[in-house]
């Protein structure tokens, strides 16, 4: 079965990181986002994709590109 992307959870959460101001998500604030299941492995996938960091439990950082370095960073 193929699920259209925009439905996935990686979608909502990049959604999500987007549209808040802040620099610092916590877990808890994407509970109603899908299951604590789904929230973990879209959250795992947008590490890996260096859109995130992992500061603490329950506690990620956005990250910015650098064109010039060619590498994410801490805003």
């Amino acid at each position: 079965m193929k699920v259209e992307y925009k439905k996935t959870t990686e979608y909502k959460l990049m959604k999500y990181i987007k549209k808040t101001s802040s620099d610092i998500i916590l877990r808890e604030e994407l509970k109603l986002l899908d299951s604590d299941r789904q929230v973990s492995r879209a959250l795992d996938s947008l590490v890996k994709k260096e859109k995130l960091t992992k500061i603490g439990y329950g506690i990620y950082a956005k990250l910015n590109y650098s064109a010039l370095v060619k590498r994410a960073y801490l805003p």
